[in-house]
């Protein structure tokens, strides 16, 4: 080869090295625009990285520890495999809802989306949520579409939730996604929700984040629900933030033992009928001897408030039977000076228990549904109710 052809060769290589370069300082340039960019900003970076995109490289991106890096990969993929779809959703005309926000309309029918839809409500949510409500909606549309098997990526919504340098309706979007997307198995997140909340200073990021805690953890085995119960009862920086109503409500979700303690002592303190009647409702889910000599506490006496009595005997409905318990129904259902409306829930209480009662216990129950049968006052509907519970009983014993 010549030494003129050997030079032009060298020129032609170095040329084409050179385009080569350019081509990644571009894409490079124009990739971290995206991480970094939100409202038009973003937009007009992203739109300039899909005039040039770099499949490969977004493959790599999309599964990068870098959480603002991997969540821009995603979103730009889903822009270059669902363009159209995407284009359709944020071009679709805009609604008034009841608080006069602005909102896409696609929001009121959740129809419209799909599983390809997700990146695009990333993108509402992370990137375009300046001065306008998209990322609310949007969090609410990532709800409808977060079934157990979602591909929903709950490391972004959760990293969304707790980064401080975001704009609070992002943050605050993406901790609503967490509290109200209860069928997603989080347990390995715990801690780090747990260290979120510790170190919130919004309340109202905290009281979702708290909600995402209670519904992670009532899942967990019973040790480490205790465990998270202590840790919530002894925050006072929680407890600073988020209130003692919500992190007593968080605390009566995930249930237990200490729970029990914690709701039960709430409910005796409030001065709300309303929060008096929350921790009732909550009690009648814990499973626990102390959650059911606290609802007979308050479904007993006369002198309490009858709607406390009434939001009692349903707790004792969802309790684990026990004879104390079929001995207190009992005298409600046949105490005369009661109320119908008492008297027919403690009769529904026995029907509920009667599904759920263990056998070494039939006997009994049965032997208090005789007895109140027996009852000459007996009103004839709440006869009729306890006709039908000890006929569907015959067949068990």
């Amino acid at each position: 080869m010549s030494m003129r052809k050997t030079s032009l060769h060298f020129f032609v290589v170095a040329a084409l090295i050179l385009a080569g370069a350019t081509h990644c300082d571009t894409h490079t340039r124009n990739f971290e625009a995206c991480v970094a960019a939100v409202g038009p900003d973003f937009v007009a970076a992203r739109d300039a990285y899909l005039q040039r995109p770099d499949r490969a490289a977004l493959h790599a991106t999309a599964s990068d520890a870098d959480w603002h890096r991997r969540a821009a990969a995603v979103i730009l993929l889903g822009w270059l495999d669902h363009d159209s779809h995407f284009n359709e959703l944020v071009s679709a005309p805009k609604v008034l809802t009841r608080s006069g926000a602005r909102v896409y309309s696609w929001t009121r029918d959740p129809r419209q989306l799909s599983t390809e839809s997700i990146p695009l409500l990333y993108e509402l949510v992370l990137k375009r949520s300046q001065g306008d409500d998209a990322a609310r909606e949007a969090a609410s549309a990532l709800i409808s579409l977060s079934g157990r098997d979602s591909p929903i990526d709950d490391s972004i919504m959760i990293e969304m939730a707790i980064d401080q340098n975001l704009a609070l309706p992002t943050r605050a979007s993406a901790a609503y996604y967490m509290a109200q997307s209860e069928g997603r198995d989080r347990e390995e997140q715990l801690d780090q929700l747990l260290a979120a909340v510790e170190a919130e200073s919004n309340a109202a990021v905290s009281g979702s984040l708290l909600t995402a805690v209670a519904n992670t953890a009532r899942r967990a085995t019973p040790e480490r629900r205790e465990a998270v119960v202590k840790q919530l009862k002894k925050s006072e920086q929680i407890d600073a933030t988020a209130g003692t109503v919500w992190v007593v409500h968080a605390i009566g979700r995930i249930g237990g033992t200490r729970a029990t303690e914690v709701v039960a002592t709430y409910v005796g303190e409030s001065d709300s009928l309303i929060e008096q009647r929350w921790g009732l409702n909550a009690l009648g889910s814990m499973g626990t001897a102390e959650a059911s000599r606290v609802l007979m506490e308050y479904a007993l006496p006369l002198r309490v408030d009858e709607g406390l009595r009434l939001e009692a005997i349903r707790g004792l409905s969802r309790s684990k039977y026990s004879p104390e318990i079929g001995k207190a129904l009992r005298a409600i259902a046949q105490a005369e000076e009661r109320s119908m409306t008492e008297r027919s829930e403690a009769i529904r209480s026995f029907n509920l228990l009667e599904r759920t009662i263990s056998p070494d216990h039939v006997p009994d129950l049965r032997r208090h549904l005789t007895d109140l049968r027996e009852q000459d006052s007996l009103d004839e509907e709440l006869a009729r109710q306890l006709d039908s519970i000890i006929e569907r009983m015959k067949p068990i014993e």
